[in-house]
């Protein structure tokens, strides 16, 4: 954004001081703005935080789940096949 034109079209109108200080923030405003959170962004990170939540509750869900397993199972000998794991003994 130019501000300095912005400026000189405020300074036909009124005085140098007071047409540079609303060029000046109509700037930081425009800048402000530029860096802003789109609604259509923010939907995207909620969505991507949503499932990342999923994840973690899944992954949590299954190292208890295992960890139970090989506590339930301790003293017997545990056997990998594939992707399960069986106690025997």
């Amino acid at each position: 954004m130019n501000t300095f034109t912005i400026f000189r079209e405020l300074e036909t109108v009124m005085d140098s001081s007071a047409a540079s200080k609303i060029a000046d923030i109509i700037g930081r405003v425009h800048e402000d703005l530029q860096n802003t959170v789109t609604k259509k962004e923010f939907r995207l990170l909620v969505d991507d935080t949503r499932e990342l939540k999923g994840i973690v509750k899944e992954l949590a869900e299954a190292r208890i789940s295992r960890s139970s397993k090989t506590y339930r199972a301790e003293g017997c000998r545990i056997s990998r096949s594939s992707k399960t794991y069986r106690a025997e003994g």
